[in-house]
C-alpha cells in the first residue's frame, strides 16, 4: 500500500471577499487515511480524496472559516484552485512529523503551487513524499534492491551514478540525522544530544536526593521523641522505615504534581520561544505515565531509604532521655565538636577554644 503527499505549508483561503491565512496545507491521495491512523470526524476521505477539488479541515480551521458539518463550503486556495470542503478530520498530534490543518485531494495539485514547474518530471525536487507499507514477506533491503532497477530504467547511466533511493522507517525520521529535510518545521533530534540531556537530568536528580538526605538526617533530632514514643508503644523498626518512606513518597509525589502543573503552564511560552511543538499528553501516552511513576518510586527509595533507616534505628530509651546515639556519639557531643572553633586572644595570644558558637565568642 502506498500514499503520496505534498506539504504546501501556509496558504491564503478565500471565501467570497473574506481571506484567511491557514498553515500546514497538505495534498494527499485517497489512501492517506489507510496508511496512517489519523482520525476522520465526518465525510468519506477514501472516496472524496480520490476526486479533484475536495478538501477536509480540522475543527479549528472549520470554526475559523465558518464551515458547518455536512454543509459543503467552496473556498479558493492561493487564488490558484477552488475546492469544496466536505468533511472534518482530527488535528494530528503535535509530536507527529506530518502536520496539517487542511487536507486537499492530490489530484487537485498543480505545478502552479511550485512556481509553474511540471510535476511529472524526474528531476524535480519538491516537498512531495511517498509512504509505503511493505508486506510482511518483504524486507526493506529487498525493496531497496528493486529500486536500483528503477534508477536504471528511468535515468541515464551518468544520472544513475548520482541517484540512490533508500527507505527510511517512519519511527526513525525524527532521529535520523542523514536526512535533515523534513516536510514540516519539526527538526531532527540527535540521540547523543538526548543521552547528554538525560545524564544531566539524572545528575541534578541525584544531587537533589543527596541534599534531601542531608536535610533529613540534620533534622532527625526534631523527630526523635516521636520515634521514641512510637517504639515504646510497640512500633517495629520495619514499620517505622515504611512510615518514613511513605512520607518521602508523598513529598516526591507532591513535587511531581506541582512540576507537571508548572510545565503545562509554561509550555506554550516555551514552544513559542524555541519554535517547537513540544506537548505534554499524560493521559494519551501510557509510557510517559509509567516513566513518571518509575521516577517517583526510584527517587523515593534513593532519597528516603537512608534517612528512614537512620531514624528508625534510634534507641527509644536514649531518645526519651535526650541522649540520641548516632554512630557511637551522642547528639550533644556531635554538636559540641562542631562548635569548638580555635581562636586567639589578641592580647596574650593564648590558644583556647570557645565554649559555644555565638558570634561574640570569636575574635
Amino acid at each position: 500500500m502506498t500514499t503520496q503527499v505534498h506539504f504546501e505549508g501556509e496558504g491564503i483561503i478565500r471565501i467570497d471577499e473574506s481571506k484567511f491565512k491557514i498553515e500546514d496545507l497538505l495534498f494527499a491521495d485517497s489512501l492517506f487515511f489507510d496508511v496512517f491512523d489519523f482520525e476522520t470526524l465526518s465525510g468519506n476521505p477514501r472516496e472524496d480524496l480520490a476526486e479533484p477539488g475536495k478538501a477536509f479541515v480540522t475543527p479549528a480551521v472549520a470554526q475559523k472559516i465558518g464551515y458547518q458539518e455536512h454543509t459543503p463550503l467552496r473556498v479558493k486556495i492561493n487564488n490558484l484552485i477552488e475546492v469544496e470542503v466536505v468533511g472534518l478530520v482530527q488535528a494530528p498530534p503535535a509530536t507527529s512529523h506530518i502536520q496539517y490543518s487542511m487536507i486537499i485531494s492530490m489530484s487537485s495539485f498543480t505545478g502552479d503551487f511550485i512556481g509553474g514547474m511540471p510535476i511529472d518530471t524526474w528531476n524535480l525536487t519538491s516537498a512531495g513524499f511517498s509512504y509505503v507499507v511493505l508486506p510482511e514477506s518483504m524486507s526493506p533491503e529487498t525493496m531497496e534492491e528493486q529500486l536500483k532497477g528503477f534508477v536504471k530504467k528511468y535515468y541515464t547511466k551518468n544520472e544513475g551514478k548520482e541517484r540512490a533511493y533508500k527507505l527510511q522507517q517512519l519511527k526513525d525520521i525524527h532521529f535520523d540525522e542523514r536526512f535533515t529535510e523534513n516536510p514540516t518545521n519539526i527538526a531532527n533530534v540527535s540521540y547523543s544530544d538526548l543521552i547528554v540531556m538525560g545524564i544531566l537530568g539524572a545528575f541534578i536528580l541525584v544531587i537533589a536526593c543527596i541534599n534531601f538526605i542531608n536535610l533529613s538526617t540534620a533534622l532527625a533530632i526534631k523527630k526523635s521523641k516521636e520515634i521514641g514514643i512510637r517504639k515504646t508503644l510497640g512500633a517495629k523498626r520495619s514499620q517505622l522505615t515504611v512510615y518514613f518512606l511513605g512520607e518521602t513518597f508523598l513529598l516526591t509525589l507532591l513535587s511531581v504534581l506541582i512540576s507537571l502543573g508548572l510545565v503545562e503552564w509554561i509550555l506554550p511560552w516555551l514552544n513559542q520561544f524555541l519554535e517547537k511543538r513540544i506537548s505534554l499528553d499524560l493521559f494519551g501516552d501510557p509510557m510517559l505515565m509509567l516513566f513518571i511513576l518509575a521516577m517517583v518510586l526510584c527517587t523515593t527509595v534513593l532519597s528516603g531509604f537512608y534517612p528512614a533507616l537512620i531514624l528508625s534505628g534510634f534507641n527509644p530509651v536514649a531518645v526519651l532521655k535526650n541522649k540520641i546515639t548516632a554512630h557511637g556519639s551522642t547528639s550533644a557531643e556531635v554538636r559540641k565538636s562542631a562548635c569548638r572553633i580555635p581562636v586567639y586572644d589578641r592580647a596574650v595570644f593564648d590558644h583556647r577554644y570557645t565554649s559555644d558558637c555565638r558570634p561574640d565568642g570569636i575574635f
